[in-house]
């Protein structure tokens, strides 16, 4: 899957549910902490445990994993991409 559509699907439902983790969260660190949790598990190669995490914020925030989303942890180097694209866009946000 090229980089310019995991880039697209990143950027239309990160938004969404970082508004919605917004409503839930209630320390003021707690977005750099989860963004230092994702980079941690993708640069130590540790991909699936970082989309599992990416599964439980949507978990938190009380919205659905999105299908096209669940559909990137079917593959290590899709996966690997959009942890890569998910940590930019987070990083964008905070």
């Amino acid at each position: 899957m090229p980089n310019d559509t995991l880039d697209l699907i990143s950027g239309a439902y990160t938004n969404a549910l970082w508004e919605s983790l917004e409503d839930v969260l209630t320390g003021e660190d707690s977005p750099t902490y989860i963004y230092d949790t994702l980079k941690a598990l993708h640069d130590g190669g540790k991909d699936k445990e970082a989309f599992g995490f990416v599964r439980v914020l949507y978990d938190v925030a009380g919205i659905a994993l999105p299908d096209v989303v669940e559909d990137l942890d079917g593959n290590d180097e899709t996966r690997s991409a959009y942890i890569a694209e998910l940590l930019v866009d987070i990083e964008n946000i905070i």
